[in-house]
């Protein structure tokens, strides 16, 4: 699972996980997490917003990087209160086996780091890694027998950063 962000940071978390997803022969699924205006219509169409032509443009950019690597990808949109609680219910709803998420970001540095730890212990568990990524991510460490594997897919090869093209 990607969230949609800012395209140039989606963009790289994408080649991230779709070489994550070619190796365990998993599907992406791009996240449009929207804010909640009125938690009352949480889960309502009226409440979510239409996606933008720029949006849907953006989106086909990324299929296209999915293709590239020959992954399947589809899109889902979710409406959210806590930024918290909506990872927690992607990864539960859609039965994620890594998340790919944008790293808290506010002016405070002690703030992030504790917003990081809190999102990596409410959301991350023994078989769902959270990779919280920014523009500095260059690459993540992974180890296969962290991420839910489909029988098929096992290899004997050693675990490996997985690098940006």
């Amino acid at each position: 699972m990607v969230q949609l962000e800012e395209p140039r940071w989606t963009t790289q978390a994408l080649h991230l996980a779709s070489a994550l997803a070619r190796h365990t022969r998993s599907r992406i699924v791009l996240l449009s997490l929207n804010l909640a205006r009125n938690p009352g219509l949480l889960g309502s169409e009226v409440a979510t917003p239409p996606l933008s032509s720029q949006q849907c443009a953006q989106i086909y950019e990324y299929s296209l990087i999915c293709e590239d690597y020959g992954v399947d990808c589809s899109l889902h949109q979710m409406q959210y209160v806590t930024y918290r609680a909506a990872l927690q219910q992607v990864r539960v709803n859609l039965n994620a086996c890594a998340i790919f998420a944008k790293k808290p970001d506010s002016r405070y540095g002690w703030w992030n780091q504790m917003n990081a730890w809190w999102l990596m212990k409410a959301v991350q568990t023994a078989d769902c890694p959270l990779y919280l990524v920014d523009e500095t991510t260059r690459s993540i460490d992974w180890v296969p027998a962290r991420v839910k594997v489909p029988e098929a897919a096992h290899t004997a090869e050693k675990p490996s950063p997985v690098e940006v093209p």
